[in-house]
C-alpha cells in the first residue's frame, strides 16, 4: 500500500523527468554525425545538476525556506528549463526528418547489452544503499551526513560520464573496453570496504572534536576517498553503452531504451539491497557479491575470438581469487568493539534501518544501533522504568497505554506491571525489537509474551496517526536529537496527531536527553509542544547532573494533580502495596521540575518546530559539532539548574496551578529542586554549597528517602558529606 501510493504522487512527475535525457539524445542525434559523445556529455552535466540539487537540499534549500520553500525553487528550477527548452527549439527549430523512403525499424537492443545497462543500474543503486549503511557506522547520521556522501557518488557519477565521454572520442574496442571497465570495477567495489575501514582507523567516529565545517569537510573527504573512484568507474558503464550500441538515427530510442533498463536494475538493487541482502548476508558479504556481478557482466561483454575473452576470463578468474581470499569484505568487523574496556560483542544484525548490535561491559548489556548510538542498556532498569511509570501514575484510571520507540524494552515493559488492559509498543528498527526480546527478557517483564501487549514493527508516529484508537498515556522515548528523521517526533503536526489520539484526562510525555540538546533546542522543543498542550509540566528523569534527562508531560486537561488518586494507583504496583503515604508521594514528587504551561515567557515567542520547517533536524547537528570542539555545551550542570531557578522564581510551587491541591506536593517538589542543585554543584566543585543544599533537602523529605539517597550519594559523591574529599 505504501509502494502504491508512493507511486501515485511521484510517478507523473518522476516519468516526464525521465524523459528528458532521451528526447535530448534525439535531438543530438538529428545533429550529429556521432551520439556517444555529445550524450555522454549530456548525462555528465545531468549528473552534475543532480549532485548540485542534492547538495542545496541537504545543505541549504529546506533549512532557509522550508520544505514547501524547497519544493518552489524546484519547480521554478523546472520551468526556468523548460522555458530554455523552447527556446532552443524557436532557435534552432528541428532538425530534418529522416530521408524519404529510408526505412527505420524497431530498435532492438542486444541481449547482452541490455543486461548489461540492467546490472548496471542494480549493482549501482544497491551499492549506494550499502555505502551509505557503511558510512553510518562512524557519522553523526544527521541529514547532513547522509547529503554529504549523496553529492559525492553523484558527483562521481557524473565525473565518471565526462571520463567515458572523453573514451569514447578514443578508437578502442567497445566491447573489450567495457569489459575492462567492469573488470576495474569488480577491484575497486571490493576494495571500498578496507580502504573505509582503514581511513576510519576501524570504525573510529568521524573527526569526533572538529567543528561543524571540519567535520562537513571530512565527511566529503572520507566518502570522495572510500567511493569516489569505484563511483566514477560505474558512471562511465551507461554512457560508455552508447559507443556499444551507437545508432544516430534512433538516438533518442537508443537511450531511452538502455534508461529504462538501467532504471529498472536500480529500483531493483535498492530495494534488495535494503531488505534483502543486507539482512541476509551482511554488508561485506553483500559488497562482494556486487563485485562478482561485475565480473560476470565483464565476460558477458567480452569480444568473440579465443584471445581477447581469454584475457578477460583469466583477469575476472584473478581477481574472483582475490574475492574469496585476501580481498573478501565479508571477513571485516561491522562493530567498533572496545575490548580495553572491556567489552564483548554478544549479537549483530543488519537490516534496511541500520546495523544492531548487543554489547556486554561485565554484567552490563547494551543496545548500539550504528555503532556508537546506545538505545537501551541493563545500567539503568530503574531511570528506564520512571519514564513509564511516572505518565502512568499521572492519570486517573488508565487502561490504554502506546509507546513510541522500544529500545532494551524495559520502559514499555514496566506499563506490564500496571494493570492496563492494553499496551502498544512501537518499533521502527525490527532489529532492535529482536535484540531486546532475546537478550532483555529478564528486564521487561513479560513485554514479548504478555497477551496485552502488541508490539507493532512500524514508524510508530506514522502508526498513531493511522489508527483511530484512543489512549490514555502514550510515551515518546528518548531519540538522539541530530539524527535524520528524528525532528519529526517534535513538530506541532506530530504534536496535534498525539493530542487527538489521548482521551479525556490522558497525557503524553515526551522524554529529552538534555546530554544531547543545547538550551536552544530544548527550549524549541518545549515552546512548540506547549502550543499544542497548553497544560504542560516538566518532569526529571534522574539526578545526573552531566546526563540529565527530562520528560515535557502534555495533559489533555487542566486538572490539577490528585496526590491521593496518585497514590492509590502506586499502590497498585507489587513493590508499593504498603509504603507509607508520605514516602510514597516523595518517590513521585522529587521528579517535579515546574510547570512550564504557566511560564509563557520563559520559551518566548519564537518559531516552532513544523514538518515544513523541522529546525531541530538542522540546529542539532551543528550544536553536536559545536560541543564536540568547545564552542557550545550541552543543556546540563548548573546551565539547567539555573534555567530551572527561573521558572521556579517565575511559577513557584506555592503558585503552580497544578499543585494546587497539596502543600506537601508543593513542598515535595521545592526539595527536588533542592537535591537537584546541590548534585550540580557538587559535581561544578563547589561541595560546600551543595552540602548546605543537600541539608534542606534532608529535612524536607521522610526518613526512609533521606537514607536511600544518602545511600546513593555517599558513594556517587563523597564530597557531599566529607569535606575532606574533592
Amino acid at each position: 500500500a505504501r509502494a502504491l501510493l508512493a507511486a501515485a504522487v511521484l510517478l507523473p512527475a518522476a516519468i516526464l523527468m525521465g524523459a528528458t535525457l532521451p528526447v535530448l539524445a534525439e535531438h543530438v542525434g538529428r545533429t550529429r554525425r556521432a551520439v556517444a559523445v555529445p550524450v555522454a556529455g549530456l548525462y555528465a552535466v545531468n549528473t552534475a545538476g543532480a549532485a548540485l540539487g542534492a547538495f542545496a537540499a541537504g545543505f541549504v534549500l529546506p533549512e532557509r525556506f522550508g520544505l514547501r520553500g524547497a519544493y518552489g525553487v524546484a519547480i521554478m528550477a523546472s520551468v526556468v528549463a523548460g522555458a530554455a527548452a523552447l527556446a532552443l527549439a524557436a532557435r534552432r527549430g528541428n532538425a530534418a526528418p529522416a530521408a524519404a523512403g529510408e526505412s527505420i525499424g524497431p530498435l532492438r537492443l542486444p541481449r547482452e547489452v541490455a543486461a548489461v545497462a540492467f546490472s548496471s543500474g542494480l549493482a549501482t543503486l544497491a551499492l549506494q544503499v550499502l555505502w551509505t549503511r557503511m558510512f553510518a557506522q562512524v557519522l553523526h547520521n544527521s541529514v547532513h551526513s547522509f547529503a554529504a556522501v549523496l553529492v559525492v557518488f553523484l558527483a562521481a557519477l557524473g565525473c565518471g560520464a565526462a571520463a567515458a565521454r572523453a573514451l569514447a572520442r578514443r578508437p578502442f574496442a567497445p566491447r573489450a573496453t567495457l569489459a575492462w571497465l567492469l573488470v576495474a570495477g569488480a577491484v575497486l567495489v571490493a576494495l571500498s570496504p578496507f580502504a573505509f575501514h582503514a581511513l576510519t582507523d576501524g570504525l573510529a567516529y568521524v573527526a569526533p572534536d572538529a567543528a561543524w565545517s571540519g567535520y562537513i569537510a571530512r565527511v566529503f573527504a572520507l566518502a570522495a576517498l572510500v567511493v569516489g573512484l569505484p563511483c566514477a568507474v560505474q558512471g562511465m558503464v551507461f554512457p560508455y553503452l552508447l559507443r556499444v550500441c551507437e545508432r544516430r538515427d534512433q538516438a533518442g530510442a537508443l537511450v531511452g531504451s538502455l534508461a529504462t533498463a538501467n532504471t529498472l536494475g536500480a529500483l531493483v538493487g535498492a530495494v534488495a539491497s535494503g531488505f534483502l541482502l543486507l539482512p541476509g548476508l551482511g554488508l561485506g558479504a553483500s559488497v562482494r557479491l556486487l563485485a562478482l556481478g561485475y565480473l560476470v557482466l565483464a565476460c558477458v561483454l567480452a569480444e568473440t575470438g579465443v584471445a581477447r575473452r581469454g584475457r578477460v576470463f583469466a583477469a575476472a578468474a584473478a581477481v574472483l581469487v582475490l574475492l574469496v581470499t585476501v580481498v573478501d569484505p565479508a571477513r571485516l568487523p561491522v562493530v567498533r568493539v572496545d575490548a580495553a574496556q572491556g567489552e564483548a560483542l554478544l549479537s549483530v544484525r543488519e537490516g534496511a534501518f541500520g546495523t544492531v548490535a548487543v554489547v556486554a561491559r561485565g554484567d552490563e548489556r547494551r543496545i548500539k544501533l550504528d555503532n556508537f548510538y546506545t538505545v537501551g542498556g541493563t545500567g539503568s532498569v530503574a531511570n528506564d522504568r520512571r519514564q513509564a511509570d511516572l505518565p502512568l501514575l499521572l492519570v486517573a484510571d488508565p487502561r490504554r497505554a502506546y509507546f513510541i520507540g522500544i529500545g532494551s524494552g524495559i520502559t514499555a515493559g514496566a506499563a506490564v506491571a500496571h494493570p492496563l488492559e492494553r499496551i502498544v509498543a512501537a518499533e521502527l528498527v525490527p532489529e532492535i525489537a529482536a535484540a531486546a526480546k532475546e537478550f532483555f527478557a529478564a528486564h521487561t517483564q513479560g513485554l514479548f509474551t504478555d497477551p496485552r501487549v502488541e508490539v507493532a514493527l512500524a514508524d510508530g508516529r506514522n502508526l498513531l496517526q493511522a489508527r483511530r484508537e484512543r489512549f490514555d498515556v502514550i510515551v515518546s522515548d528518548l531519540f538522539t536529537p541530530w539524527q535524520a528523521g528524528t525532528a519529526g517526533l517534535y513538530t506541532v503536526e506530530h504534536f496535534r496527531s498525539v493530542r487527538s489520539r489521548l482521551r479525556a484526562g490522558g497525557v503524553f510525555a515526551q522524554w529529552l536527553p538534555l546530554y544531547q540538546m543545547s538550551e536552544r533546542e530544548f527550549v524549541v522543543v518545549a515552546r512548540t509542544m506547549r502550543s499544542v498542550f497548553p497544560q504542560l509540566t516538566l518532569w526529571r528523569g534522574e539526578f545526573l547532573p552531566q546526563a540529565p534527562i527530562v520528560a515535557l508531560v502534555g495533559h489533555v486537561d487542566d486538572a490539577p494533580l490528585d496526590p491521593q488518586a496518585l497514590l492509590a494507583r502506586l499502590r497498585r504496583l507489587e513493590p508499593m502495596r504498603n509504603v507509607p503515604d508520605d514516602v510514597g508521594l516523595a518517590l513521585v514528587m522529587l521528579f517535579y521540575a515546574g510547570n512550564l504551561g504557566a511560564a509563557p515567557e520563559l520559551l518566548g515567542d519564537g518559531p516552532l518546530n513544523t514538518d515544513d520547517l523541522p529546525l531541530v533536524e538542522y540546529l542539532a547537528p551543528r550544536t553536536q559539532r559545536a560541543v564536540a570542539a568547545g564552542e557550545a555545551r550541552w543543556f546540563v550542570g548548573m546551565d539547567f539548574i539555573a534555567w530551572l531557578d527561573r521558572l521556579a522564581a517565575a511559577v513557584p510551587p506555592e503558585r503552580d496551578p497544578y499543585l494546587a491541591a497539596d502543600p506537601q506536593a508543593q513542598s515535595l517538589a521545592r526539595a527536588g529542586s533542592r537535591l537537584g542543585r546541590a548534585i550540580a554543584l557538587a559535581d561544578a566543585g563547589r561541595p560546600a554549597e551543595g552540602r548546605a543544599e543537600l541539608g534542606r533537602f534532608f529535612d524536607a523529605v521522610p526518613l526512609p528517602v533521606y537514607r536511600m539517597f544518602r545511600l546513593q550519594l555517599e558513594e556517587r559523591l563523597p564530597a557531599l558529606f566529607d569535606p575532606g574529599v574533592g
